[in-house]
């Protein structure tokens, strides 16, 4: 904020500019390795939950199996332990994040910053309607 300010040189701009430039690299860089190893943990599970389902599923009377269901849950319900895997530490990480954001930006432009949270939590209705659509139709 300080460069269009004018309170900083252009060198300084371009030397921050550089810092911001080297710290995505690294994130991008380090969120590959991850979300490999998370993807790789969560199909791991996904198949020792299908071979106990399998071995279940024998343990049953042939009258107890309802087809549709079974394929369901080998099919859908069992993928949803790879994408919890990989977001499992956002649901620490996002609430701190909102604390720092909400005070850096209460800090630097006082109260203008809640007109974009205004509009993003008017977005909010809008995402749970479509995906309870999505939920309906699939």
């Amino acid at each position: 904020m300080d460069y269009f300010d004018e309170k900083i040189n252009f060198q300084w701009g371009m030397i921050y500019g550089s810092f911001i430039f080297l710290s995505l690299l690294i994130c991008t860089l380090v969120d590959h390795v991850y979300f490999w190893n998370s993807a790789k943990i969560g199909l791991q599970i996904q198949v020792a939950l299908r071979g106990l389902l399998y071995q279940k599923t024998f343990d049953l009377h042939k009258d107890d199996i309802v087809k549709g269901k079974l394929d369901d849950v080998f099919s859908n319900g069992l993928s949803a332990f790879e994408a919890i895997i990989e977001f499992l530490p956002y649901f620490i990480i996002a609430p701190l994040q909102l604390i720092f954001v909400t005070c850096y930006l209460y800090a630097y432009v006082h109260y203008t910053f809640l007109a974009g949270c205004l509009i993003l939590i008017c977005f909010l209705p809008i995402q749970f309607l479509t995906g309870k659509l999505f939920e309906h139709f699939q």
